[in-house]
């Protein structure tokens, strides 16, 4: 390489960085929210276009927005996107995916993250009489959730 160019290709470079910083934490995708359950303090959405079968049951984007800032450390935050994995016999649900916001709507740069996958999920129920049993039976009816695997 021709050592003029060099110093053209390092600022090019440096140029990009703060970029490439941004690519670390996305805009969350814009999502068609339609609000399914509220209680005091929290409404919960789920994203329509995100609703699909998978093996486990069905899965599917929800936000959940907070009236009143959360505690998360140091540091508080207003809206977390999740993807939940659903067994709708079963009534239950795990975090797939679980994103954390500091403003309402996942606005502001995201706090946390975190996913798991296969035998990493933590499995809860999900009472009729919740949030969570709100969006369990809500994403159940838009969707045919295969059976639930039998133990092994």
């Amino acid at each position: 390489m021709n050592s003029r160019k060099l110093p053209c290709l390092m600022l090019a470079i440096a140029a990009m960085l703060p970029f490439a910083a941004q690519a670390k934490d996305p805009v969350p995708p814009p999502g068609d929210w339609k609000s399914i359950a509220r209680s005091a303090g929290q409404e919960a959405f789920v994203d329509m276009g995100s609703i699909e079968a998978v093996d486990a049951g069905l899965k599917a984007a929800v936000k959940i927005n907070y009236s009143t800032p959360q505690t998360f450390g140091k540091k508080t935050y207003q809206s977390v996107r999740n993807v939940y994995i659903i067994e709708c016999a079963s009534r239950r649900l795990a975090d797939r995916e679980n994103v954390i916001y500091p403003g309402p709507d996942l606005s502001g740069k995201s706090i946390s993250r975190a996913s798991r996958k296969g035998k990493n999920l933590i499995w809860r129920d999900a009472p009729v009489a919740s949030v969570d049993g709100e969006l369990l039976t809500y994403v159940c009816k838009q969707g045919a959730a295969p059976a639930v695997p039998a133990k092994k």
